[in-house]
């Protein structure tokens, strides 16, 4: 195994860990603060960006995805571009 592909399955060991441990935490937050939501929501979003990706690496390789799938997809990530060409929401 070469050292990039090491690198790599490295971080996204801790990318996946780390979602866990701010799942953990909204588990906490919704015990302390009595609202129920806080955990599904987050389950959810982290769903939600996964499915993204799965879709995305489909459609680079080549799996014919309906064209709204691939039209939104596009969308956001023209979305996404713009909110990263200011600097609200930037952390130092």
């Amino acid at each position: 195994m070469r050292k990039t592909e090491a690198l790599a399955g490295f971080i996204g060991i801790v990318k996946k860990a780390t979602m866990m441990i701010i799942i953990i935490v909204a588990y906490q937050l919704e015990r302390v603060t009595g609202i129920h939501e806080i955990r599904t929501l987050t389950i959810s979003a982290f769903i939600a960006n996964e499915c993204l990706s799965i879709v995305e690496t489909a459609i680079n390789m080549g799996v014919p995805v309906p064209r709204i799938v691939r039209k939104a997809i596009s969308a956001l990530e023209e979305k996404e571009d713009n909110d990263d060409s200011g600097e609200e929401g930037k952390l130092p």
